[in-house]
C-alpha cells in the first residue's frame, strides 16, 4: 500500500479547509500576528514595581545587574513581570517548602493558574528597567530588552528638564518603542517571545516619597494581534487586545472588527468580546476563542436559527471560568443540564445584602435543580467580612471574588456589563439566559420563571 507523504496530506487539508469555508465552514481559524503602535485603541500600562528583596517574588540573590551607567547619582531597578503566576511558583520551589502551600494556591488562584501550566525550572518571564538621575541632572531611562541582566548593550535614553516639562501626551508620543525578549510558559512548555513596549520618563501618578517621584516612569504595551481574510467582495480585519497584555483569554480580550468593501471603504467598525457574534457578509459567526499567546482567533459558524452568545435573555450566557473562594475551579459550562442563578453583589451594597434571604430560600427550595453562584464585586480589605457574612447567613453555594479596586481584574463583571447591584442572571440547562433582573426583592420573579420551566 502506498504511503501518503506529508506534503500531500497538507494539500488535501488545505483544499478541504478552503472549500469548506466557502460552504460556510463550521469553524474558521484566523491566524494573528503582532502589530506595533496601538495608539488608536489607547495604551495599556504594564504593572511594574521596584526590584527589592522585600517587594517581589522574583528576588534572587544570584541575580546581578551589569552595565549600570557610572554617571548615575540616584537610580532604581524596576521590573515588569509578563507571567506573575510563574514567579510565584518559582518562589515556592526556590524556598523548598518553607513557603506555605496555602500562600502558593492563593497566589495562583489570583491569576487563574495551576502548577501543571507552569514550569518548575526558572524562566525569563521578567524584564528589568533602570531609571535614575545623572550628575548633570538629566533623567536616564533604559530597559534590558535582550534580557541578559546587562544594560550596557541596550539603549539608555537621557531626558533633560525641558523635555520633562512637556505635557504627558507629548512625552508619550516622543518616547521610543522597545522590543523586549522574555519567556512564557503554556501547559508546561516554555516559549521564547518578543513584545513591543513604550517607555516614558513620566506618568500621571504622583508618589508621596520624593525619591520614588523622581524615579517614576511608565511602561505601556504597544502592540496587538491582527489578522485578516477575504470573503466574497469584503476584506475582514480582526485586531485583538488583552487586558492581561500578553495572555489572551475569553474574559480579558477585546476584538476590534473592521469590514471593508472592494474599494477599501469601511463598511463596519466595531469592538467585541469573546462570545459575541460578527457578521461575515450574510453569515453569523461567533468569536468563540483565542489562543493563549494570541496567535489565532477561532470563529464558529452560527447556523440559521442558532443561538447567539450574550448577556441578555434569549442568548447563551458567556462562559465563566474562575477560582472560587476555596480555590476550586468553577466552570459555568460544566453545569449544563442544571439551572444556574448568577448573583452579582457586594458586602457594601445594602440591597444586595437584603436579597440574601431570598437567595437562601431559592437555594434550599430548588436544591436539586438550581445551582446558585455569587460573584462578589468587593474590595480585598473586605475579604474577612465577606467570608463571615457567607457563613453567618448560610450562603451555602459557590462564591467567586472580583476586585472592586482594579477594573482589569473584574473580568466577569465587565464581560456581563453589570453596572447595578444586585444583578441576577438565571441560566437554563442549555446555557441560555432566561431572566436578567436588577434590584432586591426579585425572588418571586425567579420563582415564577423556575415554576414555569419545571412545570410546578
Amino acid at each position: 500500500m502506498k504511503s501518503i507523504r506529508g506534503w500531500e496530506i497538507f494539500l488535501v487539508f488545505s483544499f478541504l479547509t478552503f472549500h469548506g469555508f466557502a460552504q460556510k465552514e463550521k469553524v474558521l481559524i484566523v491566524p494573528l500576528k503582532a502589530v506595533v503602535d496601538t495608539t488608536k485603541m489607547g495604551y495599556a500600562a504594564l504593572p511594574m514595581w521596584p526590584y527589592t528583596q522585600r517587594m517581589t517574588n522574583n528576588y534572587d540573590t544570584s541575580r546581578h545587574f551589569r552595565g549600570i551607567p557610572a554617571s548615575l547619582k540616584e537610580m532604581m531597578i524596576m521590573e515588569v513581570d509578563f507571567q506573575p503566576a510563574q514567579g510565584i511558583y518559582e518562589c515556592y520551589v526556590r524556598f523548598a517548602g518553607s513557603m506555605p502551600v496555602a500562600m502558593l494556591m492563593e497566589g495562583l488562584a489570583k491569576y487563574n493558574a495551576d502548577t501543571l501550566q507552569l514550569s518548575r525550572r526558572p524562566v525569563r518571564h521578567t524584564v528589568y528597567l533602570i531609571t535614575g538621575i545623572d550628575s548633570s541632572g538629566k533623567k536616564l531611562l533604559g530597559i534590558d530588552a535582550n534580557n541578559n541582566l546587562d544594560f550596557s548593550d541596550d539603549k539608555v535614553m537621557a531626558y533633560d528638564s525641558v523635555f520633562l516639562k512637556k505635557d504627558f501626551k507629548t512625552i508619550l508620543s516622543l518616547s521610543p518603542t522597545y522590543t523586549v525578549q522574555y519567556q512564557y510558559v503554556v501547559n508546561g512548555k516554555v516559549y521564547d517571545k518578543n513584545y513591543n513596549v513604550k517607555l516614558a520618563p513620566s506618568s500621571s501618578v504622583t508618589y508621596a516619597d520624593p525619591g520614588r517621584e523622581r524615579m517614576k516612569l511608565v511602561c505601556f504595551a504597544n502592540e496587538a494581534q491582527q489578522g485578516s481574510f477575504k470573503k466574497g467582495s469584503s476584506q475582514f480585519f480582526f485586531t485583538a487586545f488583552s487586558r492581561s497584555v500578553v495572555r489572551y483569554d475569553s474574559a480579558g480580550t477585546t476584538v476590534a472588527f473592521t469590514e471593508k468593501d472592494a474599494s477599501s471603504k469601511v463598511i463596519s467598525n466595531k469592538q467585541y468580546v469573546i462570545g459575541d457574534t460578527v457578521w461575515l457578509n450574510q453569515d453569523g459567526y461567533i468569536i468563540s476563542g483565542i489562543s493563549t499567546l494570541g496567535d489565532s482567533l477561532k470563529l464558529s459558524f452560527a447556523r440559521k436559527g442558532g443561538f447567539v452568545y450574550g448577556i441578555d435573555s434569549g442568548k447563551i450566557a458567556y462562559n465563566i471560568v474562575a477560582a472560587d473562594l476555596n480555590w476550586n475551579k468553577f466552570d459555568l459550562q460544566k453545569y449544563r443540564g442544571k439551572y444556574v442563578l448568577i448573583d452579582f453583589w457586594g458586602t457594601w451594597c445594602g440591597p444586595c445584602v437584603a436579597s440574601i434571604p431570598d437567595l437562601v430560600a431559592i437555594s434550599k427550595e430548588y436544591k436539586n435543580d438550581v445551582q446558585v453562584v455569587s460573584i462578589a464585586f468587593d474590595q480585598p480589605k473586605n475579604m474577612e467580612t465577606l467570608k463571615e457574612m457567607i457563613k453567618s447567613k448560610e450562603m451555602n453555594w459557590i462564591h467567586v471574588f472580583q476586585d472592586f479596586n482594579d477594573a482589569s481584574k473584574a473580568q466577569i463583571v465587565n464581560k456581563f456589563k453589570v453596572h447595578n447591584f444586585p444583578t441576577q442572571i438565571l441560566v437554563d440547562p442549555n446555557g441560555v439566559i432566561i431572566l436578567r433582573i436588577i434590584g432586591s426583592g426579585k425572588g418571586d420573579d425567579v420563582r415564577k420563571v423556575l415554576a414555569k420551566q419545571l412545570g410546578r
